[in-house]
């Protein structure tokens, strides 16, 4: 049975995915840079120190950017210790592990883990130079050992150990895994009817290596695709999301879409002419493509079909498209998924958490509660709305409450966010 799936926006998201902290003098050019592209071309939103001048504004940025990232990536190079700013950065790194719970990934580059942790060799010279020159007190330094002792106890990685080449490919790796599983673990608290839509996705795409998503607008569609792509990410060398493609052809920009499309499976920026040609396809690989919101068969067939680009993609490629335009998937795709609206209970749940940050009403409001989720109709962006507006200020206010479901009872044939306007 398919079921539809509703996000309760309850956890702010970070700025970034990742922050590296790494001594340039050491490896800025090199593995940091080919590393840094590698998190980027797999769409992980990457802040990296590449040309920006120290200084005391620069240095509060770069908090900032610590404490919006979701993992800190730490390139431990032959040099580290001799930048007195690496180990502040490196504090304060360990600091957001402890309070915000940044994940911190090790990277021993060209140096032993042992070095680090002991301050040996390299570490133990950077060290000894600054207490010469008296660049640092005695607790900063404690901090800085404290530091450096601490993130060589977590798990990591060692270029002496393999290829510079597949040491960037499982960090990347990692990466990805470590934010499915803080991305999704945090996603599923805020999603109703998920799990069971996701596995049924999932399935079809074992065999089908087009699906379609199909159902009325607010009811998931989207939310749907969204949850599958990031699990799926991992498995694929290219993806693309391409979201909101009606809208975004509203515009004109159909022919920027399939550029983009064309440049991140192939991660080559597309020249001139050879966008939409069979020139383009010659170097695909195993891919995983959403086209979003899709609801004419020329739309899907500029982006797609005149440059052959799904037809000229690997056997074990998928592509997910999501409409509200049945008729648009016959002939085009292999199976197609209905989302259907949630539940009674469900559409409860989604309300309370929406309306009251609880999977049940508060006690009083059970009864508008009821008229809220028996209006919206088991449809996710209707229950959404409703319970968002009426979890304003004057949401304790059950006289307001009232007159809100009146005006939306006598309203039938009114968009929601048309009556909830005024």
């Amino acid at each position: 049975m398919a079921h539809s799936v509703a996000c309760s926006s309850l956890v702010s998201p970070k700025r970034y995915d990742v922050f590296i902290s790494f001594r340039g003098e050491d490896i800025r050019t090199g593995f940091t840079s080919h590393l840094h592209k590698a998190l980027t071309n797999k769409g992980i939103e990457t802040f990296i120190d590449y040309q920006l001048e120290r200084g005391d504004g620069i240095w509060d940025s770069l908090c900032k950017a610590i404490e919006n990232s979701y993992i800190s990536v730490v390139v431990f190079s032959r040099h580290y210790a001799s930048s007195t700013w690496c180990l502040k950065e490196l504090v304060k790194i360990m600091e957001c592990r402890k309070h915000l719970g940044l994940l911190v990934i090790p990277v021993f580059y060209d140096t032993d883990p042992s070095q680090v942790r002991y301050q040996r060799e390299t570490y133990q010279e950077a060290f000894s130079e600054q207490e010469r020159n008296l660049l640092n007190d005695e607790s900063e330094e404690r901090r800085w050992r404290a530091a450096l002792a601490e993130a060589t106890d977590l798990s990591g990685f060692d270029s002496q150990s393999r290829d510079e080449s597949l040491l960037i490919k499982d960090i990347v790796k990692d990466v990805l895994q470590k934010l499915l599983e803080f991305g999704y673990s945090n996603t599923t608290k805020r999603l109703v009817g998920i799990e069971e839509t996701r596995k049924h996705v999932e399935l079809l795409l074992k065999n089908a290596r087009r699906i379609g998503i199909w159902g009325i607008g607010g009811i998931g569609k989207t939310t749907i695709a969204k949850v599958v792509f990031t699990i799926l990410t991992p498995h694929y060398d290219s993806v693309c999301f391409l979201e909101n493609i009606t809208e975004e052809s509203k515009y004109g920009e159909l022919a920027y879409l399939r550029g983009k499309l064309l440049e991140q499976l192939k991660q080559i920026n597309p020249i001139g002419k050879v966008v939409g040609t069979k020139l383009t396809t010659r170097s695909l690989k195993k891919a995983l493509i959403v086209l979003d919101g899709v609801d004419t068969l020329e739309q899907l067939e500029y982006l797609c079909e005149e440059s052959k680009v799904l037809d000229d993609l690997p056997e074990d490629s998928r592509v997910i498209i999501t409409t509200r335009n049945r008729c648009l998937l016959t002939n085009k795709v292999d199976e197609i998924y209905e989302v259907k609206a949630l539940s009674p209970e469900e559409s409860l749940k989604l309300f309370s958490l929406r309306a009251f940050r609880e999977i049940h009403p508060k006690e009083g409001y059970e009864e508008l509660s009821k008229r809220a989720v028996e209006y919206a109709g088991g449809i996710p962006f209707a229950l959404n709305a409703l319970g968002s507006y009426l979890s304003s200020s004057r949401s304790l206010d059950k006289d307001f409450w009232e007159s809100t479901m009146r005006k939306l009872e006598n309203s039938p044939n009114v968009e929601i966010q048309e009556v909830l306007r005024y």
